[in-house]
């Protein structure tokens, strides 16, 4: 069973109304997910050369390299840009009791989304 059909089986549960699977092409599993574009240059340094990242489609914020010298500032920035997101994240959560076959834990109650399109390979 993948993940999305059963989250399709936990929504239809819980709103009393299912969907096909064939059917859904894009299921939110938060407001506000991470996405992440990079751009990096081809060949084997494959060096990166700019980061978009957002949460809000309208204002995506741009993380360029440098031409020459360290990525390091670029890669810097955009980590803590990333951190601060998961963070955001980690703030709110609930108790959870112990089980008889689970002891007692801490849920993040917001899921936390970070997407990363993989480029599709060229065909050879």
């Amino acid at each position: 069973m993948s993940l999305l059909t059963t989250l399709l089986r936990m929504r239809a549960a819980a709103t009393g109304n299912a969907l096909p699977t064939s059917r859904l092409r894009h299921l939110h599993l938060s407001d506000r997910p991470l996405m992440l574009l990079p751009l990096k240059q081809s060949g084997t340094a494959a060096r990166p050369l700019a980061v978009m990242l957002g949460t809000d489609p309208a204002r995506p914020e741009l993380f360029l390299a440098p031409p020459t010298g360290s990525t390091t500032p670029m890669l810097t920035s955009l980590a803590s840009r990333v951190t601060a997101y998961i963070e955001e994240h980690q703030r709110r959560h609930e108790h959870l009791p112990a089980t008889s076959t689970r002891p007692a834990r801490q849920r993040f109650s917001t899921p936390r989304n970070s997407w990363c399109p993989t480029p599709m390979p060229w065909p050879t």
